[in-house]
Parts: structure tokens; C-alpha cells; sequence
């Protein structure tokens, strides 16, 4: 992209050969030069001049539509930035949401060992009372559904 300067520049030679154009003209008379500009080849100095007119136009309209499309890409990279740190609030957010479950979740668990253990204590120690009444009865069994009992009953 040209600076401003460069542009200046750019526009006051323009001028000048233009005036100097206009002045060999009305020296030298309406004469048919033949003058190659580029890919375009210009008979007449009034079509040169035009043909200079034209790309002014065109450049003026380019220049516009940069400015729309740096104006625009300025927009969407704010979007993006913004987007970008929402997100990453949300995902702190979420986060410690996480961190609590994760907490809570352990704090059941421990619970739940707990429990098991004192179910596992009080099962033992109901299968050691019925051992020494009746010691022919298999005590895995009733071991089973003593503690199925009891986890009925503490909701584990």
C-alpha cells in the first residue's frame, strides 16, 4: 500500500504532464500523436488525457473499496478477539464447575466406602453371633443378604 506521500506524489506528476500535454497541444495544434500507455495505445493527447481521468477514477474507487475491506477486516478481528475472550471466561466458568462436581464426587465416594466398611463390619459380626448358635449353616450366604439388606436400607 502507498503512503500518503507517495500518492501526493504520484498525483502532482500526474498534473504536470498533464499541463504539459496542454501546453504542446495548444503549441503544436490538434496533431494525431501516437502515444502507447501500457497495453493501451492513444492517438489523440485529448484521449490521453481522458484515459489519465479514467484511471484516476479507477484508482479512487480501488482505494475506497481497501478502505471498506480494512474498515471490515478490523471488525470481524475484533469479533474474533472478543468471541476468543468469551470463550476462554466461559471456559473458566465451566471450570471450576467442574472442580466442584469433581469435589462432591469425591465426597460421595468416601461416604460410600464408609458406609460399605460398616456394612461389611455389622455383617461380620451378625454371621460370628449365628456361627456360635447354629454352626452348620453356610455363613457366605447369609453374610450376602445381611449386607444386601442393610445396603437397602442406607441407600448405597
Amino acid at each position: 500500500m502507498l503512503s500518503k506521500e507517495e500518492i501526493e506524489k504520484a498525483k502532482e506528476f500526474i498534473n504536470n504532464i498533464k499541463k504539459t500535454i496542454q501546453e504542446n497541444n495548444m503549441l503544436f495544434g490538434e496533431e494525431n500523436i501516437t502515444i502507447k500507455v501500457g497495453k493501451t495505445t492513444v492517438q489523440n493527447i485529448d484521449t490521453l488525457l481522458q484515459y489519465i481521468d479514467q484511471l484516476e477514477q479507477e484508482n479512487k474507487a480501488l482505494k475506497k473499496g481497501q478502505t471498506s475491506l480494512m474498515s471490515s477486516r478490523k471488525k470481524w478481528r475484533n469479533r474474533y478477539y472478543n468471541l476468543k475472550s468469551k470463550n476462554k471466561e466461559d471456559t473458566e466458568g465451566w471450570k471450576s464447575v467442574l472442580d466442584c462436581a469433581k469435589f462432591e464426587i469425591n465426597k460421595r465416594e468416601q461416604e460410600k466406602d464408609k458406609a460399605n466398611k460398616v456394612i461389611d463390619e455389622m455383617a461380620e459380626y451378625l454371621v460370628q453371633d449365628i456361627r456360635c448358635i447354629r454352626p452348620e449353616i453356610e455363613c457366605d450366604k447369609i453374610r450376602a443378604c445381611i449386607k444386601q439388606y442393610f445396603e437397602k436400607k442406607v441407600g448405597v
